[in-house]
């Protein structure tokens, strides 16, 4: 075995060593386009150095131990015969290779065993984290459906091979497609993003744009030795050479991304990969063969689904969140308990601001850099060394204590002998003398210096969750409304012609014949209006427009056709809140509108909007079957109370609810007119189980 001490230094000469190889191999490779021969055995090199890379990261960075490695290696090493039968016997000898061939089966072991310890690599990383089984389900499917519709489909209905050939010629865009759905995984995965995993990740890609390349370009007679699409294998082999010897490499198994799962760029990745499948039905060539449009839109649906599955899981686990305030309170109180059972600076002074000092303990070393002695000696240590801006509170205090006999409780800043500020908390008693006059301060003075900070943090904590949770909202609603305006260009408007093309061929048929297309015609009109419904409650176009009242009165009108009640709605409000604070309370009164209309039975519901504590209001009442109160108000079986009340709590407000089997049920809740600003006043209750008026 090579020492380790010769490692950190033969590792980085390898690795640029490498790199200076595979840059002048595929600058000439690219230069020598008119000599197919040379052009030959640059490729063949390039595979054969791929390998040495791998081999040499094998001994000297001690890979041989993880299986991710010695999967490629072993993917590696069944390439290189293959790509000599592949590309160097045709170029030299003239001769194609027949399908299936030899090399047809190594590439194929070869693939596989490359998929193997593509997903030993994500195993690696350990369980999947919340969201990415769904997102790397949407991307695999996006990416896909762009592998079936250019490359699997043609393959599966190529002619003129035995069923051998096309079964062939039909593995690689298949194994595509598995290497696809790892692709996908690796995205997302919690590994930790160190140059070798992004030099893995950016093989893979190159592999997949290549295999496309060579596929479509096999299929249209256009494929030729030299061009881009064996350029781009070149480029393959030195990321995955690179990959392997970079100093790096042996960390790529690691864990340790702890990032939030909603970064901007992964949106972005999963907007575009469920867009993919709509995008492809616009090609004539898609609509027009019936296979690739089926498969197409049954991509399409499940990337629909499972995006709409995403979209829930965007919802914030308020269990998490709650135990995670509760551990913050714990470590809160146990810092606390530790720092008033630290011992501090214990000593007994003479009152008054140049009082003298009788006695300091050994602690005022550690805490401001001084001896006893050096202490004691100074003519006024105290006054000398606390901050002036803090000294005419601290002495306000002493005379407050002594005033109403109180014992000292006062924080302020000392400097040490070093320049540095600490925060001390001062707590003492005063002493008398045998006649009874105070003389003495007898205390301790602690250290809190950590505790100021930690509470620093803690609010710029508070400020931060705050502002996520702005943006949290922003994103929940802007998806929202996104979804809404595809279903409103897209489903809604070839739904709206398949009715009205009904309608043309319902005209052209004979009477006894009509009953069956009106049912029909029927089944559409119907699943439209469903759609558009659905497209209101996702995101009304007028709480943007108009404002909270209208969007309310809006959804109230249909709610109130549809469950059979009249209702009210008073808007007190003397400004429009902002967008954000729009959004939450229409959720809410979204949502116990909803209740009412399930389960209350009620002839007429009342809602008032007003401003209140630079905040929303809202009052909804009804008339309904009302119900028993649980402990917090919520009906056993029922998660859309507990819901709504999680939600503006959320926002920084509060909900109450007041209801009793038979007398109908208020709902009551405020929140601040931003996400960001600070808790509300909580409601003053009148009686056991009422709400204020």
């Amino acid at each position: 075995m090579v020492p380790e001490a010769a490692e950190p230094h033969r590792l980085p000469r390898a690795w640029r060593g490498f790199l200076a190889a595979a840059a002048i191999l595929v600058t000439a490779y690219v230069a020598l386009s008119r000599s197919p021969v040379a052009q030959a055995w640059m490729f063949l090199g390039m595979s054969a150095i791929e390998l040495g890379a791998l081999l040499v990261a094998l001994r000297w960075q001690g890979l041989r131990h993880q299986l991710v490695w010695r999967l490629i290696a072993l993917a590696v090493l069944l390439n290189v015969p293959a790509t000599v039968l592949w590309y160097w016997r045709p170029v030299v000898s003239g001769i194609a290779p027949p399908v299936p061939s030899v090399a047809d089966a190594l590439y194929v072991a070869s693939y596989c065993v490359l998929l193997g310890g593509l997903y030993a690599l994500i195993r690696s990383a350990g369980p999947a984290r919340r969201g990415d089984p769904l997102d790397a389900g949407i991307i695999a499917i996006g990416a896909g459906l762009v592998f079936w519709v250019l490359a699997v489909d043609p393959a599966m209905n190529r002619t003129g091979f035995t069923l051998a050939g096309r079964l062939t010629v039909l593995s690689y865009p298949m194994l595509d497609l598995g290497l696809v759905a790892i692709a996908a995984r690796m995205v997302v995965s919690g590994h930790r993003r160190t140059p070798a995993f992004w030099l893995i990740g950016a093989s893979v890609s190159v592999q997949l744009l290549a295999d496309l390349g060579y596929s479509t370009t096999t299929l249209q007679g256009t494929f030729r030795y030299g061009g881009w699409v064996t350029t781009l294998y070149l480029v393959q082999y030195a990321l995955m050479g690179a990959a392997a010897l970079h100093p790096t490499a042996a960390d790529v198994t690691s864990g340790g991304e702890t990032s939030s799962e909603r970064g901007r760029g992964r949106i972005l990745l999963l907007a575009a990969a469920a867009a993919i499948g709509p995008c492809l039905l616009l090609l004539p060539g898609v609509r027009a063969d019936h296979d690739r449009f089926v498969v197409v839109v049954a991509g399409s649906v499940a990337l629909v689904a499972l995006t709409f599955l995403r979209l829930s899981r965007l919802m914030v686990d308020v269990a998490t969140f709650r135990a995670s305030q509760k551990q913050l309170r714990e470590a809160e109180l146990r810092y606390r308990t530790l720092v008033e059972h630290m011992p501090g600076v214990v000593y007994i002074a003479e009152y008054g601001e140049n009082g003298d000092w009788v006695y300091v303990s050994p602690k005022i070393r550690e805490l401001l850099g001084y001896t006893m002695e050096e202490w004691l000696a100074h003519p006024a240590p105290w006054s000398t060394h606390v901050h002036p801006d803090d000294l005419a509170s601290a002495l306000a205090d002493e005379r407050t204590a002594k005033q109403t006999g109180r014992p000292l409780s006062s924080v302020y800043r000392l400097r040490s002998r070093h320049g540095r500020l600490l925060w001390i908390r001062d707590e003492a008693a005063l002493v008398p003398d045998a006649d009874g006059t105070p003389r003495f301060w007898q205390g301790v003075m602690t250290d809190i210096t950590p505790m100021k900070e930690t509470e620093q943090q803690l609010r710029a904590a508070a400020e931060e969750r705050r502002r996520l949770l702005g943006r949290l909202v922003s994103a929940q609603e802007e998806e929202r409304r996104r979804v809404a305006e595809d279903i409103h260009d897209d489903p809604i408007q070839k739904m709206t012609a398949v009715a009205m093309r009904l309608a043309a061929f319902k005209a052209r048929l004979d009477p006894d014949r009509r009953p069956e297309v009106e049912r029909l015609e029927g089944s559409v009109v119907l699943a439209i209006t469903r759609l558009r419904r659905l497209m209101f409650e996702l995101r009304p176009a007028a709480l943007d427009r108009e404002g909270l009242a209208a969007a309310l009165r809006q959804y109230l009108h249909e709610a109130a056709d549809e469950a059979g009640f009249e209702f009210s709605l008073a808007n007190e409000m003397v400004a429009e809140p902002g967008i954000q604070t729009r959004a939450a309370a229409y959720r809410i009164a979204q949502e116990a509108v909803a209740n009412v209309r399930k389960h209350a039975a009620a002839a007429r519901v009342s809602i008032t909007l007003a401003t209140r504590d630079e905040g929303v209001h809202v009052r909804l009442s009804d008339d309904g079957a009302g119900f028993a109160m649980a402990g917090d108000g919520s009906p056993p079986g029922h998660m859309g109370i507990t819901a709504m009340r999680e939600r503006a709590e959320l926002a920084g407000g509060w909900l109450r609810i007041d209801s009793a089997p038979g007398s109908g049920t208020v709902v009551e809740f405020w929140i601040p007119d931003a996400i960001s600003g600070a808790l509300g006043p909580e409601p003053v209750r009148s009686g056991a189980g009422s709400l204020p008026g």
